[in-house]
């Protein structure tokens, strides 16, 4: 599908065979590619079972459009003015465009998903815009105040908003979402590892004030420490709430 004028991102569209058209579905955006791992095929294996369709898809920069070796970073675009990270989070909105004018998809019931570096842009996209249906993050970046505290991280400058602590955290941004389920897995420290649960709850205080004056607080879930079959009952779990 088409992003903009001549920019073309690579997807790959999934049916369930135990449904019929018109079909939910959710967008999911892996930072190891569409399908490129055994473990992301494992995750949405309870989503096609579910009866819901998945769109795979590769967003500038990663997958299919990731830099070649020795290439810099796509980290900002001359040519737009815009972060590299903008232009990922506007491929995964129009992601949500294209489903919308097929006949095949039910344009209420489109949802988003992402795991590393894709749920960030999952958060993103399900903050802007409104009509996903859902969002579901896994080994997704806890807070931008993480990477500042430690000199040393494991994530590119690619995800880096320049001056985006003066105006929020990450925690403020997934509070955007409510009333809509929002299911945090296994959030990522600076260094990428799982965060203790303790520490998680209190960094998302703001998240959980937001759904709580919603009357929705049962759609906001944050769970840590996560094997992968408990990640696939999760999902579930999230599927039965925006599908119902």
């Amino acid at each position: 599908f088409y992003t903009g004028p001549d920019v073309f991102i690579p997807g790959l569209l999934i049916f369930p065979e135990n449904s019929s058209p018109p079909y939910s579905v959710v967008v999911y955006v892996d930072e190891k590619a569409k399908v490129s791992e055994s473990k992301s095929r494992r995750i949405i294996e309870p989503i096609l079972d579910h009866g819901t369709a998945v769109f795979l898809i590769d967003p500038r920069g990663m997958g299919e459009t990731k830099c070649k070796k020795g290439d810099q970073p796509f980290i900002y675009s001359n040519m737009t003015e815009k972060p590299g990270f903008g232009m990922q989070v506007d491929d995964v909105i129009s992601a949500l465009f294209y489903l919308s004018n097929r006949d095949d998809i039910r344009k209420d019931k489109i949802a988003c998903m992402g795991r590393g570096t894709g749920s960030l842009l999952a958060l993103y996209a399900g903050a802007i815009e409104q009509e996903f249906a859902g969002v579901l993050t896994i080994e997704q970046l806890y807070t931008y105040k993480s990477l500042v505290m430690n000199d040393i991280y494991k994530y590119g400058l690619e995800i880096v908003l320049p001056g985006v602590l003066k105006h929020y955290d990450l925690p403020n941004l997934a509070g955007t979402i409510a009333p809509r389920p929002l299911f945090i897995i296994n959030p990522a420290d600076h260094n990428k590892n799982v965060i203790l649960a303790d520490k998680m709850l209190k960094d998302y205080n703001w998240t959980s004030a937001a759904y709580s004056v919603l009357k929705c607080g049962q759609s906001f879930r944050m769970k840590t420490s996560l094997k992968e079959p408990e990640i696939c009952e999760l999902i579930k779990e999230w599927l039965n709430l925006w599908l119902n």
